[in-house]
Parts: structure tokens; C-alpha cells; sequence
């Protein structure tokens, strides 16, 4: 590519091409990997695919030794278990080579991982970058006496919407979730709220479709759920990370009333900014590094009762709704690929961001 420096580079993660169709975790771990082969060539970037990975261990640590002795940079992207073990597993592999280690942290968990493990903490302290989602990781993992900490804002490969192709408002008002169907992501907290609203009215101001995948712990309940949904509430299915804006575009809100404290800065909502779909969602500890009054609204945590006066609320008044559909076409500029990449360029030329 020119006017980017050649070097070999490694993605370790779950990729799930086969087996993970949709999800926070193979889909950033995916555009992370597309992102890099198209701007350095596919030549110089390869990747290992950690689902599985227990069924066949010794093989997988041989491929990992393997590739860290052949790459100049080294990025993971495990999960909460699996930071416990690729972590130390680099570090071994990586002495006595020049592979520069870095950790691309998916959600907002990580500070509270490394307060309460010292262990992973040290090891982690002696990679060459950490890279996280938001300014409060950031903060948290600095009061740690972490050195190596970068905010790289997550990311999508979707072109937004122009706001001329923003469809008109229709009632009933359509409401989405989009995002791994659990009891911890608010489906049942969605579904409780719309219901009461339009109950209330006595007719349906709201529609809700729900869209993601079923939590294999969550299936029979939700199976119940579903069979006495009213007519305005359906299950939509998983929709291919390609095909998110034509499945919110048009629609009144997304829901996202997440139980999580730790979130990052969730792809779903990206989803939503790029098809100029306004959020309703629960305050999780990092909100602020992409949500604000000028692309939705939000109430505090586990609060069910602010989700129902939200929904109240908006249906009666909907003259600012334009101008928080085209808040959110901008806030979808702060999370492109091209500014990503900036900040990951830095980092793998040797820079702190």
C-alpha cells in the first residue's frame, strides 16, 4: 500500500466465520482483520481463529509460536477467559523475537478484570499497547499504574444513510432491539415497557421487532416469551452484519436497555447512528463516550420504570425527532475505520496515541 510502511502482522481472535454469523466479538474481531489487509496487504497480515481452540490446544499454542517468531506485531482480541490464557502465551512466545504485542480489548470490562486478577495484570503491563473502546477505560486502567493504554474507538464498515434518505416518520412508531437476545440485554425489560405503553393508550402506538441471537441459556424462556407476544412485538431473527441498515432503517428508536455495567461502546448502537435511528438506552458506565441528549435518550441502569417513561413521553412529542436522526449520521463519523485506523497506524509504528 502506498505510503504505508510494509510489516507483517498477526490477528489473534475469534473469527467465527463459519460457526459465529453475528455478534460484538467476530464482528470486531473481522473488521479489525479487513481493516488491516486493506490497508497494508493481504500479504502482510494473517490470522488465527481461537473458536474451538480447546478442543485442540497443543495445536493451536504451535500455530501461535509459530506466527508470533514470523510477525513484527502480534494483536489479540480474546474474551474474558481467553485473555487468561493467550496472554501469558504471547509473552512466552514473544522473547527473544522483535513482535510487538498488542491487546484489543472488545467491551468495558477489562479495568475491573485487572483490579481484581494482579497476575493477568502484570502481564498485560508488559504488552506494547492496550487498546480500548473508551476514555473511562482508559482513566481506570491508568489508576492501575498501566503505561500501555491507547483508546481506539470501535468501529463499522458500513456506509451511513445521507440524511435526504431518511424515510418519513410512520405510525405506528417502529421500535428495534438489535443485539444478543438475553435477559441481561433488556429484551424482557423492551418487551415489558412497549407493551405497557400501548396498553395505557388503548392502542398500538409501538411496534417492537427483535433482532439478534438467542442466547443458547436464554432459548427456553424466550421460546415462552414469544408465545404470548401480542401481534405488534415479533422476533426478526439474525440479521448479516451487511444487511443492519436496511434492517433499522426507517425505524422510530433502537432499544437498548442493557443490563451490562461494562459495556464498551456497543456495535449495535454504530448500527443504529448509521442508519439515523435514535437510542432509548440504560446508562452503562462508558455511555458517555457515545451517547449524549443529541442522538437519543437514556435513563439509569436496571430502572424499567424510566425505559416505560421514556417511550411515554417521546410518542407525544415528536418535533425534534429529525434533528436527533441526523445527531446521530454525525456521531457516526467519530467511529469510522479511517479514524480507527489513524490511531492504530500510530500504535503499530511504535507511536502512543
Amino acid at each position: 500500500m502506498k505510503g504505508l510502511l510494509m510489516m507483517k502482522i498477526c490477528v489473534i481472535g475469534a473469527f467465527g466465520f463459519d460457526t459465529m454469523p453475528t455478534g460484538g466479538q467476530p464482528v470486531k474481531t473481522r473488521n479489525l482483520y479487513k481493516l488491516l489487509s486493506e490497508k497494508y496487504g493481504t500479504d502482510e497480515v494473517s490470522y488465527i481463529e481461537t473458536y474451538g481452540w480447546k478442543k485442540h490446544p497443543f495445536k493451536m499454542m504451535n500455530t501461535v509460536r509459530r506466527a508470533v517468531k514470523q510477525s513484527e506485531n502480534v494483536i489479540m482480541l480474546p474474551a474474558h477467559n481467553g485473555v487468561k490464557v493467550f496472554a501469558p502465551l504471547l509473552l512466552r512466545y514473544a522473547k527473544g523475537t522483535a513482535a510487538k504485542l498488542f491487546y484489543d480489548v472488545i467491551g468495558g470490562w477489562l479495568p475491573q478484570k485487572t483490579a481484581a486478577d494482579q497476575k493477568l495484570a502484570g502481564q498485560l503491563r508488559k504488552f506494547d499497547g492496550i487498546w480500548v473502546e473508551t476514555s473511562s477505560m482508559k482513566t481506570a486502567l491508568d489508576s492501575q499504574k498501566f503505561s500501555n493504554v491507547s483508546i481506539v474507538p470501535n468501529f463499522k464498515f458500513i456506509a451511513p444513510l445521507m440524511p435526504e434518505e431518511l424515510p418519513p416518520l410512520e405510525k405506528p412508531y417502529r421500535l428495534c432491539t438489535f443485539s444478543r437476545v438475553m435477559k441481561e440485554k433488556g429484551v424482557e425489560d423492551a418487551v415489558e415497557a412497549v407493551i405497557r405503553v400501548n396498553n395505557d393508550l388503548g392502542k398500538t402506538v409501538y411496534t417492537l421487532d427483535i433482532y439478534g441471537p438467542v442466547d443458547k441459556a436464554y432459548q427456553e424462556r424466550f421460546e415462552m416469551i414469544c408465545s404470548n407476544f401480542p401481534d405488534y412485538i415479533q422476533y426478526k431473527g439474525i440479521v448479516r452484519p451487511d444487511e443492519s441498515i436496511a434492517a433499522l432503517k426507517g425505524a422510530f428508536a433502537l432499544l437498548f436497555p442493557t443490563h451490562f455495567a461494562t459495556e464498551g461502546i456497543p456495535g449495535t448502537i454504530l448500527d443504529a447512528y448509521a442508519a439515523g435511528v435514535p437510542i432509548v438506552t440504560s446508562k452503562w458506565e462508558n455511555c458517555g463516550d457515545i451517547f449524549d441528549d443529541g442522538t437519543g435518550w437514556g435513563y439509569e441502569m436496571s430502572n424499567k420504570q424510566g425505559l416505560y417513561m421514556i417511550l411515554s413521553q417521546i410518542c407525544h412529542d415528536t418535533t425534534k425527532w429529525n434533528d436527533v436522526r441526523e445527531g446521530c449520521l454525525k456521531k457516526y463519523a467519530c467511529f469510522s475505520a479511517d479514524e480507527a485506523f489513524s490511531r492504530i497506524q500510530k500504535q503499530l509504528s511504535g507511536s502512543r496515541v
